[in-house]
């Protein structure tokens, strides 16, 4: 929970630092935090696993919190079970608006491979666990608390900020950010976007490199096949199409092209090696990314890897299972 407390206290805190001078309560951040905890765990028990989707009791739960304090809410739908939700905090108009973006559905999801019940929100020590726990039910609450508190401390904002919760982004853009985009884009337009991408590395409670997020990798995905005789099990087969595919499959995992840098990942190798103010984050090394190198960094978004993947319901083209079986 502390993490996600940590980006409503900053970012409130640098409204609150950039507002006028006068005074106003100071914010009781005990009784913050057990708001956030208690959003927090409502939100995850809500089962939004794309497909199917049903992001709609989300945005009900939302649209309540919000509207209970005076913040007016708009959805817009693409499919009427799948709706976006959007709440906008008014401010002077001197600078374009901030937009505060988290999505409501989560990947699929195998019970049995979890301790606790997926949907169940359990809070176990300094743990919450469940399905969406940090995709991105954390960033929903994160933004959610954010709008609550400007509005309830009357924070004086140079701008319009925005808070937009998604449909969709678990591979199913066109009732989501693409629609919204598409055919709203004037209710969610803003200069800066606060969303998922980027991280920020702790030790010992302590911020210890934060990363922007600039580009994002897109899927291509690629149907792998592959034929022979058929015949009875009994007899193996030379050009047997099961194994023939496994080794391809084998050959995808195994594949590691040569590294090429783009402008950001570019300049981030650069500056990462030139300057002495930072450090590498413990698992990564002084020097994470090499042009040329098969080496490959994902966390720093520098490779392209061949990702084998079953796509058989419920799981997404985007998701790899735990177990896949052959028989």
């Amino acid at each position: 929970m502390a993490p996600m407390l940590r980006i409503v206290c900053l970012f409130v805190l640098l409204a609150i630092a950039n507002g006028s001078a006068q005074s106003r309560p100071a914010p009781d951040w005990p009784v913050i935090e057990a708001e956030t905890l208690k959003h927090f765990q409502a939100l995850l028990r809500f089962d939004t696993s794309d497909s199917p989707g049903r992001e709609r009791e989300v945005v009900d739960y939302l649209t309540q919190v919000l509207t209970a304090e005076g913040i007016e809410v708009q959805e817009y739908s693409n499919e009427a079970h799948r709706p976006n939700l959007v709440a906008r905090l008014k401010g002077s108009g001197a600078r374009r608006p901030l937009l505060l973006m988290a999505h409501t559905d989560t990947v699929n999801v195998d019970p049995k491979k979890w301790t606790f019940p997926p949907f169940s929100a359990t809070l176990d020590g300094d743990y919450v666990y469940g399905r969406g726990a940090v995709d991105d039910e954390d960033n929903v609450t994160a933004s959610l608390m954010a709008m609550l508190l400007l509005k309830r401390l009357n924070v004086p904002l140079d701008r319009d900020v925005i808070f937009l919760a998604e449909s969709g982004e678990e591979g199913s853009t066109h009732v989501g950010v693409k629609f919204m985009a598409d055919e709203h884009w004037d209710a969610i337009n803003a200069e800066y976007c606060f969303a998922e991408g980027g991280n920020v590395m702790r030790e010992g409670g302590r911020a210890t490199y934060a990363s922007v997020q600039t580009l994002e990798k897109i899927l291509f995905g690629i149907e792998l096949a592959a034929t022979g005789p058929a015949g009875h099990s009994s007899i193996p087969l030379e050009n047997n199409a099961v194994a023939r595919l496994a080794k391809a499959v084998a050959a995808v995992s195994a594949w590691q092209p040569e590294i090429r840098l783009n402008e950001t990942t570019s300049a981030f190798s650069r500056d990462w090696r030139t300057s002495r103010s930072r450090r590498p984050p413990p698992d990564i090394g002084p020097s994470p990314i090499q042009p040329g190198s098969r080496t490959q960094t994902p966390i720093f978004g520098a490779s392209n890897l061949g990702s084998p993947r079953c796509c058989a319901p419920p799981f997404r083209r985007i998701w790899c299972p735990a177990d896949i079986a052959l028989t």
